[in-house]
């Protein structure tokens, strides 16, 4: 995809962020894939548990392009959607004061849009105040932020956008310890007491 765009003249990057995954961390990615210029690895050194809000505005910190899609590793998009979404950006048509989401393409219900997986310009994140970082280590907070976000943005639906989730939700449970753990693909093991 980034060798077509680059042979088209657009630029696009792409900046990934490890919130300090110890089971699957992000640098054997770039291991068995040779980085291009504008493919960029941040990672978190310390595993803090859920540390997703903390990622992404690390990320909108360090993005050097107007407009940026946010998404979680375990979504998936067509070639279809991600060409439309570049050439979108590049015919000028993506508007400050408006964010962008994804349909469910997986979903039953015809009017499901995914909550995480957007288009936002940089200037409109930052109008926020970004994620609240005192939800880290507990797997909410995303609709606060959302909630602040259609303060200051009107989100539009794009149904021709579509994302699949790759991985379906956790078995959460509850213990006596100090971080969010992610034992296997399916169990979330939140620390006791969080709520």
């Amino acid at each position: 995809l980034f060798k077509k765009f680059y042979r088209d003249g657009i630029d696009i990057a792409l900046n990934i962020c490890d919130d300090g995954s110890q089971r699957d961390p992000a640098s054997g990615f770039f291991e068995k894939n040779v980085p291009l210029p504008n493919m960029r690895l941040f990672r978190v050194k310390e595993d803090i548990g859920f540390n997703s809000h903390g990622a992404r505005n690390l990320l909108m910190q360090h993005t050097q392009t107007e407009w940026n899609m946010m998404s979680d590793i375990d979504r998936h998009y067509s070639m279809q959607t991600l060409n439309d979404i570049i050439r979108t950006e590049a015919a000028g048509q993506l508007e400050q004061g408006k964010y962008y989401s994804f349909r469910d393409q997986n979903s039953t219900v015809e009017e499901t849009y995914s909550l995480n997986e957007f288009i936002v310009c940089k200037a409109d994140f930052w109008k926020t105040g970004g994620y609240d970082e005192e939800f880290t280590n507990i797997h909410w907070g995303d609709r606060y932020f959302f909630d602040t976000l259609g303060k200051v943005t009107t989100r539009v639906e794009q149904s021709r956008w579509k994302v699949a989730y790759v991985r379906g939700a956790r078995d959460v449970t509850y213990d006596d310890i100090l971080t969010t753990q992610y034992p296997d693909d399916n169990t979330l093991i939140h620390p006791r007491g969080i709520w």
